[in-house]
């Protein structure tokens, strides 16, 4: 492997690095060396994983060898050699040593965080290709991933694990846990240090030895800890984990979520209904605590009592005190009202919360959470999840207070925002702030505004220093503004790929000519879910490969799917790719990818999703699983939800106080373009990678939109373009690489002429390719939004050609003999389609596949007139237009459709129904 001298610093490389890869270096070495911050981007594929573990480490290396050797020449003070080598080392790690601390350099390590373990899991993998792969390796998780209790394991809730965990390790009541100090020394656990979460789960079976706690005790000694960040910025995990951080070394990977998780791990909720099942909990243990059978409804009946009666009085009074302070709320309009963050303190002094109280009554919740998991009695329902709930609220509150123990920290950083409880919406809105409903109760929202907290109090742990990197991080100045801590060193890199292996498009308007703006108004506008649609439908048959389409929110991305069933359009899409939507459910995702990668390399495949969602990061979409990436609107945060508005009055205050450089309008405009950032991020993989951007709307060419796109792209994209300009450029892109498909299309504008629009450039004639020989989709919309399983949905058989270029009707007012037309039309039109087989679904998430229904959609009356069709109309032109005869055959021809699903017998019925006599009132009714 090679070796590079970095800032006097041995680097072992994989192989040769590019020059972007030593700045990176670099930049982490200085951080390192000098003890300083640093916020360093690099484009996704850059090999920025690699940079940052051979710099990291090579420097850890040097500085360990030089405590070795400089604790050598303390005891052999003439050996010039000696003396040599120590004055080399010295400079490696930067530091000198008289200064230096021999025990905490044999301590120091670097704590890898990253968002998930799923990421963290393709770090280890970069790992084990470098000359650092036998450093020793700790890896932290949660007991929801390693917990091998067969009781503890199948708790409902975090919380509810951590008390009966507690509750068996403190009686020695889990063998498991009691292996840790034999088992420990497995050379199972020794030899092979460097494990993801499922191989710690697996040896701990092997060995009937904890995985959780032997985790904790592999950290001890490791060189490099794996953990997710949310584990380090939330001061209760920290504590949990009992993660000891002093001059250690923190890396911040895909930090573009850090200021969300830091203000989000400082923040609490409380509602009135969490109370009241605090009362209902304590009174079951009160009725409990006098009964008869006490003593057998322990697990283990010598567990002794940590609590007594009067504690479990004062508990009961301590929520009815809150509950009726909570009460006595008034809400202009019972909506809702924002307090200073220090007026939750005034609420807790009613039932004396304090500071000084605080700590007793959180232990004395602990241990009453505990006895209800120990709990055998079948009609005890509650094990605790209340009470454990208002304990995890009262730590986030008092841990406001910061190191000072001030009010005034909790006013700068917080807001107390009280509203009514409402229905929780889709979870797919990451912005959420509303809960369940309960009638006549409040929510109580504790908020942190300012991500620094967080950050300072994670630097406040003695850290020799914090770097956050990502490929999104730029503007460079607002993410600094936003973290609130020093930072010394910054870098924002260019991407290694060449011009030739990108192509950025703007598309102002869709096929048929309307603007693509993804605003709130067209969610329900058919214009422009058609050309939308169609624009899609036009990329599809130029890419190949797998597209993915980034939306930007669950709400959007149901209303096109469910149009573009409607309309047809998802049929025509299904027959060109596989479609695929992104799961709302977490555990639905690893099938569904594992469909998509196939069906990426057997005819082409897109993928639906929605920017900050589970697509959006961490997952492998190199080379063809990832040939485009299309953007359909800015994916802002909902404009008037409280948190959002009370985000932006909190930075707005701070850049008029000059506390801040972001003002709320910054801010908000970032929080899209992040996501943005972040999605098209999914493209390009690696330095030999090459694909297409395709940005759907027309914002994407404002110059203020533009700049706040990643640096290394600003310069390759090619804004206002016609559709056909677009098309055009994204086909010959892909011509340039040779893996076109071997067809050539038309635009399609959902007519039945091919078009060109705005360009000018008139494409060949089109040429269909065949159909294919399966359309799988995973889209299944009652089940998907209802977070059920999602299901495949059959594509439709292909469109009747054109007959003639007179409309159907126009030809039947011409004629005499209606019916005779009608079975004609029909009978022609089908010995004219192409045989096709029918589709065989490959997807196995579900059993039964429904037949296509038809459904009502809003159309128009007659060309006369813009007035558009709903149920109530169209039933009431019914009851005007037919006689009474004509009205029983309508619902004989509906029920027998509803019963056999016979689209053909249903359209043959209706034709005659409302054609007869040209009629043009009925007319307008066959359209509907």
């Amino acid at each position: 492997m090679p070796e590079i001298e970095i800032r006097n610093v041995t680097v072992d490389f994989p192989y040769e690095p590019y020059d972007i890869q030593k700045d990176y270096m670099e930049k982490v070495i200085e951080c390192l060396q000098n003890k300083t911050n640093g916020v360093l981007e690099s484009p996704t594929g850059t090999g920025k994983t690699l940079s940052l573990l051979c710099s990291s480490l090579a420097w850890l290396c040097a500085t360990r060898a030089a405590s070795q050797i400089s604790a050598l020449s303390e005891r052999i003070k003439d050996d010039k050699l000696l003396s040599s080598l120590e004055n080399k080392l010295q400079l490696q790690s930067g530091g000198s040593s008289n200064s230096w601390n021999e025990v905490t350099l044999y301590s120091r390590k670097v704590v890898y965080a990253s968002r998930t373990h799923s990421q963290l899991n393709q770090v280890m993998l970069e790992l084990k290709k470098t000359a650092y792969r036998h450093v020793k390796v700790g890896v932290l998780g949660s007991r929801d991933q390693l917990c091998i209790h067969p009781k503890v394991s199948k708790e409902p809730t975090t919380s509810a694990k951590i008390h009966m965990c507690k509750t068996l390790t403190s009686s020695r009541s889990c063998p498991y846990y009691n292996n840790i100090d034999t088992k420990i020394q497995n050379p199972l656990f020794q030899e092979d240090r460097l494990v993801d979460i499922e191989d710690l789960v697996k040896k701990g079976k092997q060995t009937q030895c904890c995985p959780y706690y032997a985790s904790r005790e592999l950290q001890n000694d490791a060189n490099i800890l794996f953990t997710p960040y949310n584990y380090l910025l939330d001061s209760k995990t920290r504590r949990t984990q009992d993660m000891k951080l002093n001059d250690n070394v923190i890396i911040l990977d895909e930090a573009h979520n850090v200021e969300k998780v830091c203000e989000e791990s400082s923040s609490s909720h409380i509602s009135s209904t969490v109370l009241a099942i605090c009362i209902t909990e304590i009174t079951s243990v009160m009725k409990l605590f006098h009964s008869e059978v006490e003593q057998s409804a322990y697990i283990d009946s010598n567990l002794p009592k940590d609590f007594t009666a009067d504690e479990l009085i004062l508990l009961k009074t301590i929520f009815m005190i809150i509950e009726k302070a909570i009460d006595e709320i008034e809400l202009p309009d019972k909506k809702s009202k924002t307090f200073p963050g220090s007026y939750i303190f005034d609420i807790l002094k009613k039932a004396e919360i304090t500071p000084g109280t605080m700590h007793s009554l959180l232990d004395t919740l602990n241990k009453v959470c505990q006895f209800l998991l120990t709990v055998n009695d079948s009609q005890m329902h509650q094990k605790g999840n209340g009470l454990s709930r208002f304990a995890d609220f009262l730590e986030v509150v008092f841990n406001s207070l910061g190191p000072q123990h001030s009010t005034e920290t909790t006013d700068s950083n917080f807001k107390l925002h009280v509203e009514v409880e409402v229905v929780r919406p889709n979870k797919g809105n990451s912005w959420s702030t509303s809960h369940v409903t309960e009638a006549g109760g409040k929510v109580l929202n504790f908020w942190c505004f300012n991500p620094g907290f967080g950050m300072r109090a994670l630097l406040n742990q003695g850290v020799h220093s914090i770097i956050l990197t990502s490929g999104t991080l730029s503007p460079l100045a607002a993410t600094i503004s936003e973290i609130g801590i020093p930072v010394d060193v910054q870098l924002s890199n260019k991407h290694i790929i060449k011009a030739d292996q990108i192509s950025a498009v703007v598309v102002e308007r869709g096929p048929a000519n309307t603007e693509l703006k993804c605003v709130y108004a067209n969610r329900t506008n058919e214009k422009y879910l058609t050309d939308l649609g169609q624009a899609c439908l036009n990329f599809y048959r130029t890419i190949p490969g797998g597209v993915l389409v980034f939306f930007p929110s669950y709400p959007f991305l149901k209303s096109c799917i469910e149009f573009w069933q409607e309309n047809g359009t998802w049929n025509r899409m299904a027959t060109v790719k596989s479609i695929f939507v992104e799961p709302q459910k977490k555990d639905e995702l690893k099938s569904i990818m594992e469909e998509y990668y196939k069906m990426v390399n057997e005819r082409g495949a897109s993928l639906l999703a929605v920017c900050r969602g589970k697509v959006s990061e961490g997952l492998d979409f190199a080379d063809a699983r990832a040939r485009a990436v299309l953007v359909i609107g800015l994916p802002y945060p909902p404009l008037n939800d409280p948190k959002v508005v009370l985000k932006r009055e909190y930075l707005d205050s701070g850049k008029k106080n000059k506390l801040s450089t972001l003002d709320g309008n910054e801010w908000y405009q970032l929080e899209a373009m992040r996501a943005v950032n972040q999605a098209i991020g999914r493209v390009i993989r690696h330095g030999k990678d090459h694909g297409a951007i395709i940005f759907c709307d027309c914002r994407f060419s404002y110059p203020n939109n533009i700049k706040s796109l990643s640096l290394w792209l600003q310069s390759h994209i090619k804004p206002k373009l016609g559709f056909g300009q677009a098309l055009k450029n994204v086909n010959t892109f892909f011509r340039s690489w040779k893996d076109v498909p071997n067809y050539v299309y038309t635009i399609d504008t959902g007519g039945p002429s091919a078009i060109s629009y705005q360009s000018g450039h008139v494409l060949p004639a089109q040429k269909l390719a065949p159909a294919a020989p399966s359309a799988p989709s995973n889209v299944d919309l009652k089940k998907f939004y209802e977070n059920s399983k999602p299901s495949t949905s059959k594509t439709s058989d292909p469109p009747l050609p054109n007959l003639k270029r007179k409309s159907f009707l126009e030809d039947l007012e011409e004629s005499g003999n209606v019916k005779q037309v009608v079975e004609e039309k029909l009978i022609s039109a089908v010995k004219a389609a192409p045989v096709v087989k029918k589709p065989e679904f490959s997807i196995p998430l579900q059993q039964n596949v429904k037949k296509r229904k038809l459904h009502v959609v809003p159309v128009k009356f007659d060309s006369s007139t813009t007035e558009t069709f709903s149920i109530v109309k169209f039933t009431e032109k019914l009851q005007k237009n037919l006689t009474k005869e004509q009205m029983g055959k309508f619902k004989t021809a509906t029920s027998q459709y509803r019963s056999t699903n016979d689209c053909d017998s249903f359209i043959m019925a209706m034709s005659i129904l409302f054609l007869p006599g040209g009629n043009v009132n009925l007319h307008s009714l066959y359209k509907g």
